[in-house]
């Protein structure tokens, strides 16, 4: 796991970039930090227990990344590809990803919450125990994907695709959802409502 330091500028509750003593956003040398944290991601090689969050990716391709407990959180992805990747234990909370795809991932325990999704693609993928509570989530396919013990509690849903998913302890509570389609999905066995 990444450490959990702040960075040691006043009033700054970020977390510091691995190495260093400050997050991205103080670094005296962001652009070369930044330069370098995503030389680290296109290796493709395993990647453990990073933090450099506050990123910007703009038509990156992180195909078959393999990221564990890594921290890219606060980040914005734009046309990035993560195809086929395995992330395990990563935080993206409060993150914006446009025309991002995410088709055949692995994602365990993975953390999404607070994160704005538009035109992206999660088909065919294996989202377990994954967080994605309060996304906004627009024109979005989860197609053929197993979403087992996932959370989209209070999640905005628009033209969101469920099709022929795994939706079993799928949780959707207090979530709003217009134009979500659950075809051939298992969504009885999701959780939609609380019984006290």
């Amino acid at each position: 796991m990444f450490d959990f330091i702040f960075c040691k500028e006043p009033d700054c509750h970020e977390f510091v970039v691995t190495g260093q003593k400050t997050c991205l956003f103080h670094a005296p040398d962001r652009d070369e930090l930044s330069q370098q944290m995503l030389d680290r991601l296109l290796n493709k090689g395993p990647i453990g227990s990073l933090s450099f969050s506050g990123m910007e990716y703009n038509g990156v391709d992180l195909t078959r990344s393999r990221l564990y407990a890594c921290n890219l959180a606060n980040s914005i992805f734009v046309d990035t590809d993560f195809s086929n990747s395995y992330l395990q234990l990563c935080f993206f909370e409060y993150s914006t990803f446009i025309r991002c795809k995410f088709s055949h991932i692995v994602s365990k325990y993975s953390v999404f919450s607070g994160s704005k999704f538009i035109d992206c693609d999660f088909s065919e993928s294996d989202l377990l125990h994954s967080n994605f509570v309060g996304v906004d989530a627009r024109h979005c396919s989860f197609d053929d994907s197993d979403l087992y013990y996932s959370d989209f509690v209070n999640a905005v849903l628009d033209d969101v695709t469920f099709r022929d998913c795994n939706l079993k302890k799928t949780d959707f509570y207090s979530s709003t959802r217009t134009q979500v389609i659950f075809k051939f999905s298992n969504f009885e066995e999701a959780i939609f409502s609380r019984e006290y």
